[in-house]
């Protein structure tokens, strides 16, 4: 069992080798591909086609920018496998994320990893905890799932929330792991930051509430999908490790990119390595058990001279009050104050109107 992963690239060249790098690593020993959808921009097609990739790593051009989610639609019609994973050009995966997202999809259709937010700022990493949580773009799932409800809206922005919308509103089995998978890179050209594109921008808005609108919530009518053209003039190779080469590119602005890829490269591998420092020091230590000591010898002394004594009976208590003796406050009040006597005491009987036999 195979899985394919998805990644659509507009303007990335200097995170993209270490999105690949992360990759790789993830990926030894466990089959895969690699399919990259470069979303109209020359730039990167500049700076891809000349590098030197694993074999089962391949480069497709669209000419046209139309956002990620045509592009996604489109790779996954060339996937080889029958599990999907889309992920960003500018993310790094944990050593882990690809076999784990391979043997969760035996128990769930679609998996969602929990990822940590981090970002560069003046050549040092900063905020590399960031909150705890899970994005809507980057997720495994299997095939014939993603093809039955043809993909995601094709628009520029939201479509993934819109597509996992569609999943939860017909019980589709998604896990949320627990373990952080993904570090996602915060950066000012990302989808989520642009002016034009962020969270607060009018056209992901407009977009949000159509997606909210919806009666609907079945397959898309059709998969859209974009035209586009294979890079097959990128060197590859069968080696497992990522050659990144001299780029000798006639192009000024992407060689000011590429004169500060390795140092940024180096500062993430930092990173990542103490992460993983962290995480394994944690698996390391393990909790000191208490183990209480018995002194059975004390114990089956004790036994031995415990006297056992027999219950105390009780004793029934006798009523020794005498007989005239005053018990009560009602008897004491009758001895003090004696009533009258009855006036009709000593008064012999009548008996009215009857006769009275003598």
């Amino acid at each position: 069992m195979g899985i394919s992963i998805i990644i659509p690239t507009f303007d990335n060249i200097e995170y993209i080798d270490e999105t690949l790098t992360s990759i790789y690593n993830s990926g030894k020993d466990l089959e895969y591909e690699i399919l990259i959808g470069i979303d109209g921009c020359n730039k990167s097609l500049k700076y891809l086609k000349d590098k030197t990739y694993p074999d089962n790593t391949k480069i497709f051009f669209f000419s046209t920018n139309k956002g990620p989610y045509l592009i996604k639609n489109t790779l996954s019609t060339l996937a080889k496998y029958d599990n999907l994973l889309f992920f960003d050009s500018d993310d790094i995966m944990e050593e882990n994320m690809i076999g784990y997202c391979l043997n969760s999809l035996n128990t769930h259709q679609c998996v969602k990893p929990r990822l940590r937010n981090f970002k560069i700022v003046n050549g040092k990493i900063v905020n590399e905890v960031g909150r705890k949580n899970w994005g809507e773009g980057v997720f495994a799932i299997k095939k014939p799932i993603f093809d039955y409800y043809n993909g995601f809206e094709g628009w520029l922005v939201a479509a993934d929330s819109d597509f996992m919308d569609r999943l939860y509103k017909n019980n589709i089995s998604v896990e949320l792991t627990q373990e952080i998978l993904v570090l996602r890179r915060l950066h000012d050209k990302g989808l989520t930051n642009r002016p034009d594109t962020g969270l607060s921008s009018p056209l992901r808005s407009k977009y949000a509430s159509i997606s909210k609108s919806k009666k609907y919530f079945g397959p898309l009518p059709e998969l859209k999908i974009a035209e586009y053209q294979p890079i097959n003039i990128a060197e590859y190779t069968n080696n497992d490790i990522f050659k990144v080469g001299d780029t000798n590119s006639d192009n000024e602005e992407v060689d000011d990119y590429v004169n500060t890829i390795n140092d940024r490269k180096q500062i993430v591998n930092d990173v990542i390595k103490t992460i993983n420092n962290k995480k394994q020091k944690q698996k390391d230590v393990v909790p000191e058990k208490k183990v209480s000591s018995i002194n059975y010898e004390k114990v089956n002394n004790l036994l031995k001279n415990k006297v056992i004594t027999k219950p105390i009976p009780k004793v029934k208590q006798v009523n020794n009050t005498p007989k005239n003796k005053i018990t009560t406050n009602k008897e004491m009040v009758k001895l003090t104050f004696p009533g009258k006597k009855n006036r009709r005491g000593d008064v012999p009987y009548i008996n009215v109107g009857r006769k009275i036999n003598k």
